[in-house]
C-alpha cells in the first residue's frame, strides 16, 4: 500500500463502514488499531488458523450486529403502539433490510421463498415460508387469501364476487382468493 497505510485508509472516514484486520509486520501499531475498532490485528508472518480466528470474529461481530439491528426494531415497534410506524427486517442475499410495513403492498410465495411487491415498485425476495411471512405481519392489515397470497388490505382497489372471486390490488396485481379463504377475507374488509 505505500507510500499510504491502512490507518490513512481507516482515518479517511469519519465513520467507518466496513470491518478491518490488520496484516502487518509492526507490532507497534496494535493499540491505533483497536482504538479503530479493528476485529483483529495479525503480525506477518501468520498462518491459516490465526486468519480462520480473525474471520470468525468478523462473523461474530456481523451477526451480533445483525441481531442488535433486530432489537432497535423490535423496540421500534413496542414503542410506537401504531402499525403505522412499524418497521420489520427481511433477510436478503446480503444481509436485511428494513422496511415500513405501510410500504408492502403484497407478498407472493414461490415454495421456500417470498417476493415482497413494495409500493414504490421495487421487489424484495427472501428466503422465508409465506407461513412465516404471514405470522410476521398478520397484525398488520394482512390477511392471506390464496395458497400462495399475503394481502394488505390497505392496498384493496376491488374485489370481483366469483366463487373465491378476486381482489385487485392498487399496484396493478389481480390477486384470486381461494373459496377457503373468502370469509375470512370479506369479514376483514367489512372492518374497514
Amino acid at each position: 500500500m505505500p507510500p499510504k497505510t491502512g490507518f490513512d485508509l481507516v482515518n479517511y472516514y469519519k465513520q467507518i463502514p466496513f470491518e478491518v484486520i490488520f496484516t502487518t509486520s509492526y507490532e507497534k501499531y496494535a493499540i491505533d488499531a483497536f482504538k479503530v475498532s479493528a476485529v483483529d490485528y495479525l503480525l506477518k508472518p501468520f498462518g491459516v488458523e490465526q486468519l480462520k480466528i480473525a474471520l470468525e470474529k468478523f462473523e461474530l461481530r456481523h451477526a451480533t450486529k445483525t441481531s442488535l439491528a433486530h432489537i432497535e426494531t423490535l423496540l421500534h415497534n413496542i414503542n410506537s403502539n401504531t402499525s403505522a410506524n412499524a418497521r420489520i427486517a427481511l433477510p436478503t442475499l446480503t444481509g436485511y433490510t428494513f422496511e415500513d410495513v405501510k410500504n408492502i403492498i403484497r407478498c407472493e410465495a414461490d415454495n421456500v421463498y417470498a417476493t415482497f411487491y413494495m409500493a414504490d415498485k421495487r421487489q424484495i425476495t427472501i428466503s422465508k415460508t409465506l407461513k412465516e411471512c404471514e405470522e410476521l405481519l398478520q397484525q398488520f392489515n394482512f390477511i392471506r387469501v390464496h395458497q400462495s397470497h399475503l394481502i394488505n388490505i390497505l392496498y384493496v382497489k376491488e374485489y370481483i364476487k366469483g366463487e373465491g372471486g378476486t381482489v385487485k390490488m392498487t399496484d396493478g396485481s389481480n390477486i384470486d382468493v381461494s373459496r377457503r379463504k373468502k370469509d375470512d377475507f370479506l369479514r376483514m374488509l367489512n372492518k374497514i
